[in-house]
């Protein structure tokens, strides 16, 4: 999952389109939230705030959530403004390394 995080951090220059002063969370943590949400079966805004903030602990050891959790109107904002392809390429890439995590 690490390699995915990088992998976001290395096009955000191209990909995140917000004002740099009012950034808390980077596009890649925003981005993983997201995608962990979903795997989970998650569907809402309101419903993945409240599945980050029972989970800050787990996943706050893979992503800076040392400002809080991120609201449902930021998340949805900041997906908003990510291109659908990069979106639907980048969670194919995710999927698959998440594939390659083996569980014991």
């Amino acid at each position: 999952m690490i390699d995915f995080i990088v992998s976001i951090d290395a096009h955000s220059d191209e990909l995140d389109g917000r004002q740099c002063w009012k950034i808390r969370y980077p596009l890649s943590t925003i981005l993983f939230l997201v995608f962990v949400c979903q795997l989970a079966g998650i569907e809402s805004w309101k419903e993945m705030e409240d599945f980050i903030e029972m989970n800050e602990g787990l996943l706050g050891d893979y992503v800076d959530l040392s400002v809080g959790c991120p609201s449902h109107d930021t998340l949805e904002r900041v997906m908003s403004m990510v291109n659908p392809q990069f979106l639907s390429d980048l969670k194919v890439e995710f999927e698959q390394s998440a594939d390659c995590l083996s569980v014991e």
